[in-house]
């Protein structure tokens, strides 16, 4: 049940530390609150004590004055006058210890006034004693008076000395109480560290047994990647950049027919073709860490046999674990001469069904003007509609020739010096009339001279505005834009549609790939549009290239080097 916590073993360490810091911080709180009550204590008898010196130092004077009153022995007045300045100094010892309670502060003036009252009396009893002058109804008068003045500052002392009573009570109940305190606390704190050091080594303990599952388990999976990558039908290699193998899987021999030894020995672009291990050298050394990028070239068995190989190559030299560029590679032969085939097979079907979709076409031309003589609407509209799906038979096979010419490299070009503003002007009249519910803005760029094949880019131009048009169905305008930058004329085609998702944007001119969203609908068309328009902007130096959010419409550029007047 605590296994959940093992990733934590830290963290509940650190909590600990912050418990124990805790428990000391508290500990020394209470004790010193305990040193501090404990001062205050002996802070309280000394104040009591004070009074009560106070008190007896009175009574001493006192008991001088009365005694010399009576016997008139000087002798009685040695406690008198030893007395005198004790009682200021009692009194004024009171003042300084109760500084800090102002009901005590309140009552030493009342204190000083009875002492100093009580002193009066007692000089005045003496003098007139000393004098001879003392009279038996005078020294019954002083003595009532001083009993008087006696009582008013003994009761003046016994509520002072219970002020302090009870500060002495509360001061040891709080002492007791932080005694207490600590106590419980300390058998609190040593039980839940019990429980804290069982409970961290029943972590510890299922952390180590995890951890040991962990490595046992990836031991396991070692040796299971390994089998499969040794047994697999797929090849596996770890490449320097220099090209030196540091490691190949045991189906190299499957696939090439050479041991792992014996591939890792030979230098394996001896057994390419020229130009593909110039490829090969260039990606290893120009392939950015963590970036993919996958190859297909032919390899010379060792049975002498050229191959096609599928290369797919990672840059893992920034990895510690790995630091090579790790390849995956396997036979593809006989997928290549499948797609052989069928390229064949499309550019004969092609070339066949070039003849009679143009004789159709030929004929259905001769039809309509026939037709049009005796003005029968529904015929007209029939072979109107026939028409418009034999021109999209025919640009699809137009399409299907020119994937063929570009697979076997045959698609051909003728150029000369165009403006690039005639080649969108005839593009756009062209289309307009065929744009019913949209309207084709053009924004016209500097004169601009390209050495070009003017039909193969006024395709590009048809392709990339009649898609604007296709998925923008709710939308209006489509934007022609023509600009120049870095000696380039830019051409851009703007729609408002449904735009394109990011993960679909370096797909899109792949052969025969095609925007798709579950919850759009179907647009007709085979995704070879804009494979054919990549294809023929390369060959013309420039490149193509796309920018778009989703729901927010797409804009497709393409750019073209200009011609550079010679002066």
């Amino acid at each position: 049940m605590f296994s959940k916590f093992g990733p934590y073993i830290s963290s509940i360490f650190v909590l600990f530390l912050l418990f124990a810091l805790g428990n000391i911080f508290f500990f020394y709180y209470n004790l010193r609150s305990i040193n501090n009550n404990e001062n205050w204590v002996q802070h309280t008898l000394i104040v009591k004590s004070a009074l009560a010196n106070t008190l007896q130092a009175v009574t001493d004077a006192e008991t001088g004055e009365r005694g010399y009153l009576i016997s008139g022995d000087k002798n009685f007045l040695v406690p008198y006058n030893q007395a005198l300045p004790q009682i200021k100094q009692d009194i004024e010892s009171v003042q300084s210890l109760t500084i800090d309670n102002p009901v005590q502060q309140k009552r030493i003036p009342l204190l000083k006034k009875l002492a100093n009252t009580r002193i009066v009396y007692l000089k005045k009893a003496i003098t007139l004693q000393d004098q001879k002058d003392l009279t038996a109804s005078q020294a019954f008068t002083f003595v009532n008076q001083g009993r008087k003045i006696m009582n008013q500052l003994r009761d003046v002392i016994v509520i002072m000395q219970s002020e302090e009573d009870t500060l002495l009570q509360q001061r040891e109940t709080s002492t007791e109480r932080n005694y207490s305190i600590v106590y419980i606390t300390s058998l609190i704190i040593g039980f839940l560290n019990i429980i804290f050091i069982i409970l961290a080594f029943y972590l510890l303990r299922q952390e180590l047994d995890k951890r040991n599952e962990i490595k046992m388990a990836l031991e396991a999976r070692e040796k299971r990647f390994r089998a499969l990558i040794e047994n697999g039908y797929e090849g596996f290699a770890l490449i320097k950049v220099s090209g030196e193998i540091t490691y190949v899987s045991p189906s190299v021999k499957k696939i090439l027919g050479f041991t792992s030894n014996e591939y890792i020995k030979f230098d394996r672009f001896d057994r390419l073709r020229p130009e593909d291990a110039e490829k090969m050298k260039n990606i290893y050394a120009t392939l950015k860490p963590n970036k993919i990028i996958t190859t297909t070239l032919q390899f010379k068995h060792k049975s002498n046999k050229w191959i096609w190989i599928e290369n797919i190559s990672s840059n893992k030299i920034n990895d510690p674990n790995i630091k090579a560029i790790v390849v995956n590679f396997r036979d593809v032969t006989e997928r290549r001469e499948e797609e052989k085939r069928k390229d064949e097979f499309i550019s004969m079907a092609s070339h066949e069904l070039k003849t009679p979709i143009t004789v159709m076409k030929m004929f259905l031309d001769i039809l309509q003007n026939q037709i049009s003589i005796y003005k029968d609407k529904k015929a007209e509209k029939y072979l109107s509609t026939l028409k418009g799906q034999t021109n999209k038979l025919r640009e699809l096979t137009a399409d299907l020739l020119d994937i063929s010419r570009i697979q076997t490299g045959k698609l051909t070009f003728h150029q000369e010096n165009f403006l690039v503003e005639k080649i969108v002007k005839e593009a756009l009249e062209e289309l307009r009339p065929t744009m019913e519910r949209h309207m084709l803005v053009y924004k016209k760029g500097p004169d601009m001279k390209v050495y070009i094949d003017r039909f193969r880019i006024f395709q590009v131009l048809t392709n990339l505005i009649t898609n604007a048009a296709k998925y923008s169905p709710n939308a209006r305008r489509i934007i022609v834009t023509v600009e120049k930058a870095n000696n380039q004329a830019i051409v851009s085609v703007k729609d408002y549609g449904i735009g394109i998702n990011k993960s679909q944007q370096e797909k899109i001119f792949e052969k025969l790939y095609q925007v798709t969203d579950t919850k759009e609908k179907t647009f007709p068309g085979l995704g070879m549009g804009l494979f054919i328009s990549q294809e023929i902007i390369q060959r013309h130096g420039g490149r193509i290239w796309v920018e778009s959010k989703k729901e927010k419409g797409s804009t497709f550029y393409f750019s073209l080097p200009i011609v550079v007047q010679k002066l």
